[in-house]
């Protein structure tokens, strides 16, 4: 999401079918799959980025992820493990 540089295919419609879930709007419409396609991939607004596990915590490098590692630009080391455990996908 929002530049992640190791995206799938099928990120850009599940994308679309979020705003067009939110914004009332029909999913195959260009400008819906446009707006997806520029939140998929990396843009000037939100630069590619990867995720990795530190520490059995998921962070991402992106300079504009609170799931960075830096603390000069993520979330605190205690904040970013809760957060990090309340995303985590069920078993």
């Amino acid at each position: 999401m929002l530049g992640d540089q190791y995206v799938e295919d099928e990120a850009v419609t599940w994308f679309a079918e979020a705003i067009s879930v939110v914004g009332g709007l029909d999913r195959t419409e260009t400008a819906v799959r446009h707006a997806a396609n520029r939140l998929t991939y990396g843009n000037q607004c939100f630069r590619f980025a990867t995720w990795r596990q530190e520490d059995d915590i998921w962070v991402c490098d992106g300079v504009d992820s609170t799931r960075n590692p830096d603390p000069r630009i993520g979330l605190p080391g205690p904040d970013l493990r809760r957060v990090s455990q309340i995303l985590r996908p069920p078993a």
